[in-house]
């Protein structure tokens, strides 16, 4: 299925203007492409968001304020992770941080053999481009992980490790024979939640195998949807009251 779908990729003519992410990425062409949150950004959308933005605006909570500070969050997370990754330096004060460490010592305390094979990779193909946080071998198979510390996993979060397996495999040539992990770090204590994708269960395969599907689906929409704006922006005058430009 995923390969019909890039097939249909492959025989698009879209140029995309005014990316809305402030993350984007040039392909081999030179053509800027959306990143992979982009693409699942705006054209996922769910009424829960809505309604928990309504529930701690009630509360007094400002929305953006409150984005803007877990954002924050997330970023240092990342940060923290990416320097004792690179330079072994352990940030004691970042407790998603102490989550991953916790994660990563227990999985060498268990026994396994762990090696980094990558973080912070950068990935594109022609269409999109992403940033996978961790690429990591365990017991001689490849994972990639992603980091998150929101409060809850959904299946967004598989959709994004489904679309970083696809650029792994197709533009670096490393295979993911391991799996994928969702590793969900607290930001009151330290602690985790693996959230995990065998390759090599059936059900687990092919879960990741409609995850992969359903964000190449995603991409061909993510461009057409695009371009029909575009060409609306284009067609029409807006300052006469929608009349035909021109």
């Amino acid at each position: 299925m995923s390969m019909g779908i890039e097939m249909v990729l492959r025989s698009m003519r879209y140029k995309i203007e005014n990316l809305s992410d402030k993350k984007h990425y040039m392909n081999e062409k030179g053509v800027v492409i959306p990143s992979v949150t982009e693409i699942i950004g705006k054209m996922v959308h769910s009424d829960t968001l809505m309604y928990w933005s309504n529930a701690i605006g009630l509360k007094g909570i400002r929305y953006p304020a409150y984005m803007e500070k877990a954002a924050r969050i997330g970023s240092e997370a990342h940060a923290a992770i990416e320097r004792y990754i690179k330079f072994k330096e352990q940030d004691e004060s970042n407790i998603p941080f102490l989550g991953f460490l916790m994660w990563y010592n227990h999985l060498i305390d268990e026994g396994h053999e762990v090696e980094i094979l990558a973080s912070e990779l950068q990935m594109i193909c022609l269409w999109f481009g992403g940033t996978c946080d961790l690429i990591i071998k365990i017991d001689g198979k490849v994972y990639i992980v992603d980091f998150k510390t929101s409060n809850h996993v959904t299946a967004n979060y598989f959709m994004q490790l489904a679309a970083y397996k696809y650029l792994a495999e197709n533009t670096i040539g490393i295979d993911i024979d391991g799996g994928v992990i969702v590793l969900q770090l607290n930001k009151k204590v330290p602690g985790f939640d693996e959230y995990i994708l065998l390759a090599d269960q059936w059900d687990h395969a092919q879960f990741i195998e409609k995850a992969q599907t359903a964000f190449l689906s995603l991409v061909y929409a993510y461009y057409c949807v695009t371009d029909v704006e575009n060409r609306f922006h284009r067609a029409f005058d807006k300052q006469e009251g929608g009349k035909l430009a021109g």
